[in-house]
């Protein structure tokens, strides 16, 4: 933290935007004895308007963190005025989506699942047996469209 703040005061920037960096870099040496450990795959991302986002990759996480915000911005906020920096007004969160390990193609189809002629009968009377016309509707078209 000490390293971070003598680097900072060469910078030539606003003092809001030192504040900031100084105050993320409080906020994530403190985040993992603050937060609950199921909420530890969450982390602070940046500050803006004094408030503190989070960015996690779990939206359940995410909606969890923000049940406990305020008692969270309680403790963010002690430490904070420990270290002489203006407190955060909340906590807003960020959902971060991971990229797909592989690329999906263009039109790519859906492999058909592997069926015996035995098993795609059943399936078919099972179909013809639904009540509901525009279910039944359905089903046909989808069976039809994966076994023709």
């Amino acid at each position: 933290m000490e390293q971070v703040k003598s680097s900072l005061q060469s910078l030539p920037l606003p003092r809001k935007i030192k504040e900031n960096i100084l105050r993320l870099e409080l906020i994530k040496e403190v985040w993992k004895e603050t937060v609950d450990k199921r909420l530890g795959f969450t982390s602070p991302a940046f500050i803006e308007d004094d408030y503190l986002f989070v960015e996690g990759e779990e939206h359940y996480l995410l909606q969890q963190l923000r049940l406990q915000s305020h008692l969270l911005c309680k403790k963010i906020n002690q430490r904070l005025k420990e270290a002489s920096l203006p407190p955060i007004k909340g906590i807003k969160t960020r959902l971060v989506v991971k990229p797909s390990p592989k690329p999906s193609a263009k039109g790519a189809r859906i492999e058909k699942p592997n069926l015996s002629a035995k098993d795609l009968q059943a399936l078919l009377e099972l179909c013809q047996s639904l009540s509901d016309t525009e279910l039944k509707g359905l089903f046909l078209r989808l069976i039809n469209t994966l076994y023709a």
